[in-house]
């Protein structure tokens, strides 16, 4: 049979469990999703961004370096 002590810390462990279960489920709201024009000047200014540091590698003869800036 267990302690009062060890079945009051299981209850607790279980109980903290479920909360971060629960946060990181969300919620339910969703975003507004974006607008095709949004999408089109992302991409175009994704690829113009690309361009320009392959082009910058390519004059330079420095390898081209992008690292993921916030795709943390």
């Amino acid at each position: 049979m267990k302690s009062y002590s060890s079945k009051r810390n299981y209850k607790r462990t279980l109980a903290r469990l479920k909360i971060f279960l629960c946060k990181l489920h969300g919620s339910s709201v969703y975003q507004p999703r974006f607008s095709y024009k949004q999408i089109l000047f992302s991409y175009i200014g994704s690829f113009l961004g690309i361009a320009a540091l392959a082009y910058l590698s390519i004059k330079t003869n420095h390898p081209l370096i992008a690292g993921p800036f916030g795709a943390t």
